[in-house]
């Protein structure tokens, strides 16, 4: 898990940079240590990583995923698509709520100036790599529970829509707003 937070970090870095350039490495340098800053300020980041539990390799799946998309929408490679998608499948594997992630893919990829047909095969080859990296894992569940769409997790829950609003009550009260956790950025912020 500490090793998952440093590369959520170095992730993290790289996402920063991609996303926010100018035109002064030294600026870049500042967003990118502002970016990790926040990362690893995180109390909830670094208490899951102190112990053996999937947050922050979930982190780091998730920050991959994006970062690769981000790098096949700016270069136009395949590859990117291919690794989004096998990022895609890890993150799944390790938290199952995090499938609505595979919805990023959509404005990353299919709103670019690329020809349709090209759009449609970074959208496929991130799909169909996704999806056979993540079959293992749904075989098991048909095998264990009976059904690939059963989830062994309780958490399932929580995304409901019915549920959302009590979610984000409490990600405001109990995250947001509290001092070891962003609270403390509020006077900045503001």
């Amino acid at each position: 898990a500490p090793l998952c937070l440093l590369l959520s970090g170095w992730l993290t870095w790289r996402l920063a940079n991609h996303l926010w350039t100018s035109a002064t490495p030294r600026r870049n340098t500042a967003i990118g240590a502002l970016a990790v800053a926040l990362l690893f300020t995180s109390y909830e980041a670094l208490t899951r990583s102190l112990v053996p539990m999937a947050d922050a390799a979930a982190t780091a799946a998730t920050l991959l995923t994006l970062l690769a998309l981000l790098r096949a929408r700016a270069t136009d490679r395949l590859r990117w698509s291919a690794l989004a998608g096998l990022a895609l499948a890890l993150a799944y594997t390790i938290r199952h709520p995090l499938l609505p992630l595979a919805l990023a893919a959509l404005p990353a990829l299919a709103t670019n100036q690329w020809p349709w047909r090209r759009r449609l095969t970074h959208l496929t080859l991130f799909g169909a790599l996704a999806l056979a990296a993540a079959l293992p894992d749904l075989w098991y569940h048909r095998i264990a529970f009976g059904s690939p769409w059963i989830s062994e997790s309780a958490e399932w829950f929580l995304l409901s829509p019915s549920n959302i609003p009590a979610t984000l009550a409490s990600l405001w009260r109990d995250g947001c707003l509290r001092r070891n956790e962003f609270g403390y950025l509020w006077p900045f912020i503001l």
